[in-house]
Parts: structure tokens; C-alpha cells; sequence
């Protein structure tokens, strides 16, 4: 079976210990496009952090997949999905969240902006969206076509209660703490797209069947889906236990010594 398209995680999948895409994961991608195989991302961030973890290679790939499959585009700039939250949902999820105290990142196709009420987190939404805007409350916010939400609290019942009454049109992520932050956390977004959507799109788009596909991931939450629709399903040996059962393959290495490439290299057989 040979497959034409790969569509690969970018954040512990693609990117090194110290969130580089290396030398040789540079290297392996560009090969593999010299093949005639296809390159696509799919990640959690918005469109311009995507560019800029990839650097020249991004210029190289067929498709960005940006805010979890929310914002899909094609090399040529074709837009093959742009999908925001209801603005009544939205508008009501800020605000339940201004209510429990909580800080927020609402990100776009292009962009994000913060409530910001935990100091801690100013760092956060800049490594993980590059650049944003400050905002007091939700008033700032329910005008953006927004995609994605990112929700940090001390106590989250009334947030999860207000998503989980929704929960036909919104999907909500798994719950985690962080011990050095003190604060639950979790993401929200329309329950209509993930990355494996993505994956469709973009195979879809190129005329390329599903059994013809390629996926790499590490988080099981988005992940999952990207993998589920792929035709062949790899695992980073860093992922979750959930996740790598569900593959077909897991790499022998983790994402710090390269596995991507190292698995890549040996399955397409580059020298």
C-alpha cells in the first residue's frame, strides 16, 4: 500500500525537546514532498503559530489544519474549512467563565485574545498562540469568529456544567490540573470538527482515499480522531497509553530524539 498523503501533529510530534523542528525532521519532510508524497500539519494553534513552528517548511507543506481542524487551508490559499463557535454559545460560555473568575484565550483562524487573570498565564498563550491581545471580559470578545477556547480556573463546575448542557454542540477536552499552577484547565470547541475532519478535508481536496493517508500524533484527545480517520495510524513513542493502543505503529523513539523522522525515513525507505 503506498500512501500519498501524510497529515502529522506538530507540538511533541514534529517538534524536538526544545520545540524546534530539527535538522533532520527538516530534512525527512522535504524528501518525502521531493517523492510526491504530501505534507500536512494539524495542531492546536492558530495559523501564524503554526508558521512559525515550521518555519520555510510550512511554504513546503500542501495544508495547514489550525485551531484543532477548525481552520483548514490549502497551499493555494484555498479554504477548505472555517468554522467559529455559535455566537450565542460563545457569548454565553464568557460568560460563565468571567463569573467563576476565570482566565481565558479565545483563538481565531489568525489570531487570539486573553482574559488574563492569573499572571502566570501571560506566557502560556504566548508560547502556545505567538502573539495576542489583552482584553477585561468577555464584552471584548463575542465579535471574533472565534474557534477555540482555552479556560483555566481554580473551580471549573460551573463552566463544565454550562459546556456539558451543550454538549450537542460543543466538545470539551479532557479535565487537568497543574500542580505548579494550581489550576484546572481545558479547551473548548465546536463538536462538529477535529483533526481527523481535517484529515478528510485535505485528503478529500487532493482526491486521495482515506486508506492512502498517514497520521502522526501524540495527544489522545485530538489526536485520537486525526489517527481514527487516517488509513495508517502511528503513535509517537511519547503519547499516551490510550493513544498508542489505538495505532498501528508506535515510533521506537520519542519526539526529543526525533522519532517522526527516525520512523518516517525507515517506513518510506529514504536513504
Amino acid at each position: 500500500m503506498g500512501y500519498d498523503l501524510i497529515v502529522s501533529d506538530i507540538d511533541g510530534t514534529l517538534l524536538d525537546g526544545r520545540d524546534r523542528l530539527s535538522p533532520l525532521t527538516q530534512e525527512t519532510i522535504l524528501e518525502l514532498i521531493a517523492r510526491g508524497v504530501r505534507f500536512a500539519t494539524a495542531s492546536a494553534r492558530t495559523r501564524p503559530n503554526c508558521v512559525d513552528a515550521l518555519g520555510p517548511i510550512h511554504e513546503k507543506c500542501c495544508a495547514l489544519a489550525c485551531a484543532n481542524g477548525c481552520f483548514v487551508t490549502a497551499a493555494d490559499g484555498t479554504v477548505l474549512e472555517d468554522i467559529a463557535l455559535d455566537g450565542n454559545l460563545f457569548a454565553g460560555l464568557l460568560d460563565v467563565c468571567d463569573d467563576a473568575g476565570a482566565s481565558y484565550c479565545c483563538v481565531s483562524s489568525d489570531d487570539a485574545v486573553a482574559c488574563v487573570r492569573h499572571e502566570m498565564l501571560a506566557r502560556i498563550f504566548e508560547l502556545f498562540h505567538l502573539r495576542y491581545s489583552l482584553i477585561d471580559d468577555a464584552r471584548e470578545a463575542t465579535s471574533l469568529p472565534v474557534s477555540m477556547v482555552a479556560v483555566y480556573a481554580e473551580q471549573t463546575d460551573t463552566v463544565e456544567s454550562f459546556i456539558q448542557s451543550h454538549a450537542a454542540q460543543l466538545a470539551i477536552s479532557p479535565i487537568s490540573h497543574s500542580p505548579r499552577l494550581d489550576l484546572r484547565f481545558f479547551f473548548v470547541q465546536n463538536r462538529a470538527v477535529d483533526k481527523g475532519s481535517a484529515l478528510e478535508k485535505i485528503a478529500a481536496h487532493f482526491g486521495i482515499p482515506a486508506e492512502s493517508t498517514l497520521a502522526l500524533g501524540d495527544g489522545l484527545w485530538n489526536d485520537g480522531p486525526l489517527l481514527a480517520a487516517a488509513g495508517y495510524a502511528v503513535a509517537m513513542k511519547n503519547a499516551r497509553s490510550q493513544l498508542r493502543g489505538m495505532a498501528d505503529v508506535v515510533t521506537e523513539l520519542d519526539n526529543t530524539d526525533d522519532g517522526a523522522a527516525h520512523f518516517l525515513r525507515s517506513f518510506f525507505r529514504l536513504p
